[in-house]
């Protein structure tokens, strides 16, 4: 546990090059004459692992995802607007409009700029939800016409995320379960009774770490009462991508790890020391640490092989709509994901 506690720590701070034990050696030994090149996943480095969950009802079950439908954020797209929890501005939120963004560090750039401070946001329409860290980050929400906030509901809400017709929220008032409130009505309800991490929701189920089992991946289907035990591992983070979890192993030194949703299948896909890890088309988005958390790809489709995004050290970043906001020690910027594929 105090290893996992370390590990999650880590993800918070951001590591200077020269006291990172993940060093640039295996990627300076591997290196190749593209620099943008990361020869990281060679049949000979890796091998390759094909482990199936030791419990026999999830071998029986199968889960079938296409891809994420929501997930929390900082950094969200609705109607032909980005909106941002600027994490330089005390979590300040700021509006950009798509066609004049072209970066987000200076408060000049933005189209709008409110009153309000949310760690989390979710934008619907014309209407942007919010945890007001104002009035103990319980759910808030204002509309783009009307310079007033609305309050949703009392809990101590984290990590919002879209959700049939309402919003999914971790309620730290009640021991980090997953809830759901319903914006018909403002009624809440229990969605998972388990202490969770981070979470996503697909099409037919949520994905979480189960806090209650050393944040190792769990799947509620949300037709039914049946979970799913997906990893006998800690992961540190994850994402779905055509029917595969993609996570970072925290018992083996943060690899990527594969998880096949239809059997269960686990597989070792790479061997780096990666957080954060979000998705962006077949590409598997994270922070690398052996490179001094810079910010890279690998791409599943490409025997997973991996390369730079931005080859330097970052904090932490987020995606929405084809743009990647990230998050440095002084300052906030973007990158256009696909103009940087083509």
């Amino acid at each position: 546990m105090k290893k996992i506690i370390i590990c999650l720590l880590l993800s918070l701070t951001l590591t200077g090059c020269s006291s990172n034990k993940h060093s640039l050696k295996n990627n300076l030994k591997n290196k190749t004459k593209n620099t943008n090149d990361i020869s990281l996943n060679s049949e000979s480095n890796i091998a390759l692992l094909n482990t199936k969950n030791s419990n026999e009802n999830n071998k029986q079950t199968q889960i079938k995802i296409t891809n994420i439908l929501n997930q929390p954020t900082k950094f969200t797209f609705a109607n032909g607007n980005y909106f941002l929890s600027n994490w330089s501005k005390n979590n300040k939120i700021f509006e950009y409009n798509e066609k004049k963004l072209t970066n987000i560090d200076n408060e000049s750039k933005s189209e709008k700029i409110n009153s309000y401070y949310g760690n989390f946001i979710l934008a619907d329409g014309d209407t942007v939800y919010f945890t007001n860290q104002n009035d103990e980050n319980k759910l808030y929400s204002f509309s783009l016409n009307i310079e007033s906030t609305k309050k949703i509901n009392n809990y101590q809400t984290s990590d919002i995320c879209k959700f049939k017709d309402g919003i999914a929220f971790i309620n730290k008032s009640d021991n980090n379960k997953l809830y759901y409130t319903s914006l018909k009505d403002n009624t809440s309800d229990l969605l998972i009774d388990d202490s969770i991490g981070k979470y996503m929701i697909c099409s037919n189920c949520v994905i979480y770490q189960n806090a209650n089992d050393d944040f190792k991946l769990y799947a509620k289907m949300l037709d039914s009462k049946i979970k799913i035990k997906l990893s006998d591992f800690s992961v540190e983070s994850f994402t779905v991508i055509n029917g595969f979890v993609y996570c970072s192993n925290l018992s083996d030194n943060n690899n990527i790890y594969s998880i096949n949703l239809t059997n269960q299948s686990t597989q070792k896909v790479s061997n780096v020391f990666a957080e954060n890890i979000l998705a962006f088309q077949n590409d598997v988005i994270f922070i690398n640490r052996d490179t001094c958390n810079s910010i890279c790809k690998m791409n599943i489709n490409e025997k997973y092989s991996i390369s730079y995004i931005l080859n330097n050290p970052i904090n932490n970043f987020w995606i929405a709509n084809n743009v990647l906001f990230y998050e440095t020690n002084t300052n906030v910027s973007i990158i256009n994901l696909k103009k940087h594929n083509n």
